[in-house]
């Protein structure tokens, strides 16, 4: 049996094309290492391409190909797009509910360079997330 001894999830949020009329993106992804040593990685990209990637084999999300693509993208990871979507953004806001060193629930924002985001326990004073806006830097 495949033990899970790591599990990485985030979002990214960007923006490419050119300065005058740039396009926003956001990217979800999952990187799952077991106890065998294999690694599952799955990322979901929605922007004006939308694509997922699950270890390797690419699949396109976009006009008539969402139907085709959603069902090959479930097959391979036994959930839905919009599924994996809601999961990684639930997962993400849960983890600023209390701090993992106290336990406390007094958790408030502060400011970093241009993009950052940090927050910090009102307890312990700890860091109890933080992350980077790419779209803030650019």
């Amino acid at each position: 049996m495949k033990n899970i001894i790591a599990r990485t999830i985030g979002i990214i949020y960007g923006t490419y094309g050119p300065a005058h009329d740039p396009y926003g993106y956001s990217e979800r992804y999952m990187c799952t290492r077991f106890s065998d040593g294999t690694q599952v990685s799955i990322m979901v990209h929605l922007g004006l391409n939308c694509k997922a990637d699950v270890d390797g084999v690419e699949i396109d999300l976009c006009g008539t190909a969402m139907s085709e693509g959603g069902r090959e993208f479930e097959k391979l990871t036994g959930i839905s797009v919009s599924g994996f979507i809601s999961m990684i953004g639930k997962t993400k806001t849960r983890r600023l509910r209390s701090c993992r060193d106290c336990g406390s629930r007094k958790i408030s924002g502060m400011s970093g360079f241009p993009g950052e985001y940090i927050y910090i326990c009102g307890k312990c004073g700890r860091v109890a997330d933080s992350g980077v806006d790419v779209s803030a830097v650019i």
